[in-house]
C-alpha cells in the first residue's frame, strides 16, 4: 500500500464511519479500534506518545465528552496515536485476570527498535509531523483526526516489516503486526451508545474546541492496555524509543 492509498483509506473510514462534523448515530456498528472496540478489552499496544501540551488538549476534549455522555476517557498520561494493537483479547469472553507476557512485550520492543533503525535519517526528521485538524464522533466514539508524513508511514512499514521479519505473528495468524488504518488520537469512548440528540451534542461541544492542529510524536511506545467501564482506559508502558 502506497502513502497515498493509506491516506485514501484513512480518510475514507473517518467519512464512512463518521460522516461528517456533525456525525449521524451509527448505533455502535462502526467501534474503531485501536482500543478494542467499546469497552472491555486488552492488547499490546505499540504507539505513537505526544508531548504533554499535545495531550492535554486530548484530555481536555475527553472530559468535555464525557460531561455530556458517559465516557472512557484519556488523559495526558494515556493518550495516544496507534501504530498497532496485537493479540486483543475481549475480557467478557476471555481470560479477565490475563497479564500480559514479557516475552511478547520484549519481541515487539526488538521490532520497533529494528524498524526505526531502518528508517533513513532524512524519514526519521520527516517523522516528526502529525497533523490533527479538528475532531468528529458519532454514537460510540471521538477521535482527533490525524494527517501523518510520509516519513511517518515509511517508519510505520518498517516497524512492521521488522515485527514480521522477527515472526511475530497477529490475530489473524499472519506474519507480522497488523499495523492500524489511520493516525488519529482517540478522545472518548461512549459506554453506551448514544441517542441521535446527545450524538449532536457532542459534536457542537467538539466544534467550539480548537483543533491540535501541528502535532511531533516524542516517543514509539511499547505496552499494554486494559479498558473496562470501571477503570477506564489503564495503559502500562512498557518500552519507549525517542525519535
Amino acid at each position: 500500500m502506497s502513502y497515498g492509498d493509506f491516506l485514501d483509506k484513512q480518510y475514507g473510514i473517518y467519512e464512512k464511519a463518521f460522516d461528517t462534523p456533525h456525525a449521524q448515530a451509527l448505533a455502535g456498528q462502526l467501534a474503531l479500534k485501536p482500543d478494542g472496540g467499546a469497552v472491555n478489552k486488552s492488547a499490546y499496544l505499540v504507539a505513537w506518545r505526544f508531548p504533554e501540551i499535545v495531550s492535554m488538549d486530548i484530555e481536555d476534549a475527553s472530559l468535555g465528552v464525557n460531561a455530556i455522555a458517559q465516557a472512557v476517557t484519556y488523559s495526558t498520561e494515556n493518550a495516544h496515536s496507534t501504530l498497532s494493537d496485537h493479540l486483543l483479547v475481549n475480557r467478557e469472553t476471555g481470560d479477565p485476570n490475563q497479564e500480559p507476557d514479557p516475552e511478547v512485550l520484549e519481541m515487539l520492543s526488538k521490532a520497533v527498535k529494528q524498524g526505526l533503525n531502518a528508517t533513513s535519517r532524512r524519514d526519521r526528521q520527516g517523522i516528526g509531523i502529525v497533523y490533527y485538524d479538528g475532531y468528529r464522533t458519532n454514537a460510540t466514539t471521538t477521535v482527533a483526526l490525524g494527517l501523518p508524513t510520509n516519513g511517518l508511514y515509511i517508519a510505520r512499514n518498517n516497524v512492521i516489516q521488522a515485527s514480521a521479519d522477527l515472526k511475530i505473528v497477529n490475530s489473524k495468524g499472519d506474519m507480522g503486526l497488523a499495523g492500524g488504518w489511520g493516525t488519529h488520537m482517540t478522545v472518548s469512548r461512549n459506554i453506551h451508545p448514544q441517542e441521535p440528540i446527545i450524538t449532536q451534542r457532542i459534536a457542537e461541544f467538539l466544534d467550539n474546541q480548537p483543533p491540535i492542529g501541528l502535532a511531533i510524536p516524542s516517543t514509539l511506545e511499547v505496552g499494554h492496555f486494559n479498558v473496562d467501564t470501571r477503570n477506564g482506559f489503564q495503559y502500562t508502558p512498557y518500552e519507549a524509543y525517542e525519535l
